[in-house]
């Protein structure tokens, strides 16, 4: 039971820091994004883009639509050829109903206005998709290195490599 508190009051410690600095404004019940929180909601939007989309070894489509055309036409532009992928940004309303420490639903769409979901579905052969899951694990965390300031976490993963290369 007090890991829930603690959890309720570490979680209202920083929604008062993002309504503080801006990231975040409350009306009514819900949270709308605020000034600098759009322009940080901007930029991981574009930086997405830029990982998923363009910058990739294989063609990545954008949905704007139906998903089962988009990947009928992703899947004759390839020539029926693996791989290739199909991004969407989504309503955040597909990740309603999650559950809290509480056990009580929660409704995101009404907590958090015009939030949005970027997903990245890639098809390719079965016999690939391990060595594809540890490829892009490694590459999201070198972004990650790259994108943050201190995280370290990957500071110590770099160290430890570091030493078994010595050796």
């Amino acid at each position: 039971m007090k890991s829930i508190t603690n959890n309720s009051l570490v979680f209202k410690n920083i929604i008062d820091l993002c309504e503080k600095h801006g990231f975040l404004k409350q009306v009514a019940d819900v949270f709308q994004v605020g000034p600098i929180g759009a322009l940080l909601q901007e930029n991981l939007k574009r930086e997405w883009f830029q990982i998923t989309i363009i910058n990739r070894d294989f063609s990545v489509f954008l949905n704007n639509g139906n998903f089962k055309d988009t990947f009928l036409y992703a899947k004759g532009l390839c020539l029926n050829k693996f791989p290739f992928g199909i991004a969407e940004i989504l309503p955040n309303k597909a990740i309603t109903n999650s559950t809290n420490g509480d056990k009580n639903p929660i409704d995101f769409d009404q907590i958090l206005e015009n939030s949005k979901i970027l997903s990245c579905v890639t098809f390719l052969p079965s016999s690939e998709s391990t060595r594809f899951f540890h490829q892009l694990q490694r590459q999201r965390r070198t972004w990650w290195r790259i994108v943050s300031i201190f995280n370290p976490v990957y500071a110590v993963d770099i160290v430890h490599l570091v030493f078994s290369f010595t050796k």
